[in-house]
């Protein structure tokens, strides 16, 4: 059905996605996988990335070829740095989220505080790319 729309299905893997589920997945997804980073509820818990890591590899055991994007616990420019070590691909959500909270009653306020965050990640990540290359 998605294919044929010429839409990609992307499915969710967990650190509790077990070998059967990630064989499901394999079986439905394109475009790209969402690694869900963390058990919970998003943006509660501290992300270890070594972990992350760990998972990422039998995630693309059974996706080879497909990008793997990683959210959940994605808050600030180091978060994203680290992850983007190890993913595809950085999935922000609840820390944009918050951004647009805590300025709710001031659309340029909003614009600039996710503009800002955005940025900040963004900068860390490439610094991270630019020591990696060195």
């Amino acid at each position: 059905m998605f294919r044929s729309a010429s839409l990609d299905l992307i499915t969710l893997a967990a650190p509790t996605s077990d070998q059967e589920r990630l064989q499901k997945i394999a079986t439905v997804c394109s475009g790209f996988v969402y690694y869900v980073s963390l058990k919970g509820v998003t943006g509660a818990q501290s992300l270890n990335v070594e972990s992350v890591k760990r998972q990422l590899v039998a995630v693309r055991k059974y996706v080879p070829g497909l990008p793997v994007g990683v959210g959940f616990g994605i808050k600030d420019a180091k978060a994203a740095a680290q992850v983007s070590t190890v993913a595809d691909a950085v999935v922000v959500g609840s820390a944009v989220v918050q951004r647009i909270a805590d300025n709710k009653d001031d659309p340029a306020a909003i614009k600039s505080a996710v503009s800002q965050l955005l940025t900040e990640m963004r900068a860390a990540m490439n610094a991270v790319e630019q020591q990696i290359e060195e």
